[in-house]
């Protein structure tokens, strides 16, 4: 297991499991070997694995808040009428940074274009 955030993928998934199969989804990223060994690493002062740590732990908390709705719903729970449940924000976070990225690309590769036709403008001449 790679220590990534999870993805658009894994969270759309998750809309369909019920509250223990995300409960073993956060247990499969607790006990993860991959995570030890950068816990350890943190411990031995190395930043780099800092931030990864703190990205896997984002993803606890964020399967945790889901695991809590979904016991809510369970209950019988009334919701507010506006108010989205965690996985639904964490979505719609996430489709938005795809969006932003896949923009950021666009624009890179028009600057690219633009200097690839700048430089072969000059050379025609």
């Amino acid at each position: 297991m790679k220590l990534d955030s999870l993805t658009l993928d894994e969270l759309l998934e998750l809309e369909d499991d019920n509250e223990l199969d995300v409960f073993f989804k956060l247990v499969e990223i607790i006990s993860s070997k991959e995570l030890k060994q950068r816990v350890v690493k943190v411990v031995q002062n190395n930043d780099t694995a800092g931030v990864d740590v703190r990205r896997v732990l984002q993803d606890v908390k964020l399967l945790s808040n889901v695991i809590r709705d979904k016991i809510q719903v369970r209950k019988g729970v009334a919701w507010k009428p506006n108010k989205e449940d965690t996985l639904t924000k964490a979505i719609k976070v996430e489709e938005k940074r795809i969006k932003k990225e896949k923009e950021s690309v666009a624009k890179r590769e028009q600057v690219v274009a633009r200097a690839k036709a700048a430089r072969e403008a000059r050379t025609i001449e």
